[in-house]
């Protein structure tokens, strides 16, 4: 099951690396990977706002991530593989020549980034992370 995807955006504050915990953008992707609007997180207070524009450009943040369909599929064949990795984050990029390729492979991605609109236990996917955490 995809649980959540994002793009993440470098900013000033953030020394332009995407890391939205040091000031960088987190835009959610749909299922279509489609992407409008983003977060942003006050380094100082912790508090989350929502932004429709970058915080430096002031460019619209919008837009569709190439190859979508492809770079879920690879998630999927890469899970079929290893079903013992139960839950992890996979880092894409598609390249100048709309090729799909796997940067990293976290085989326990933090949540913050996926909680940011929401419990994860009032997701799809919260049974499987309650079950867990009764131990």
């Amino acid at each position: 099951m995809l649980l959540k995807g994002f793009i993440r955006f470098g900013t000033r504050q953030s020394g332009f690396v995407e890391n939205y915990n040091a000031g960088g953008v987190l835009c959610y992707l749909n299922a279509a990977g489609e992407f409008s609007g983003g977060n942003v997180v006050n380094i100082e207070s912790g508090e989350n706002r929502l932004i429709r524009e970058h915080p430096d450009t002031g460019r619209r943040l919008e837009g569709k991530i190439p190859q979508w369909e492809n770079i879920v599929e690879a998630c999927r064949a890469f899970h079929k593989q290893f079903p013992q990795l139960e839950y992890l984050g996979i880092d894409f990029v598609v390249t100048s020549n709309d090729k799909v390729k796997i940067l990293e492979i976290n085989s326990l991605t933090s949540l913050d980034a996926i909680q940011l609109d929401g419990s994860i236990l009032e997701s799809e996917a919260g049974a499987f992370f309650r079950e867990r955490m009764r131990g």
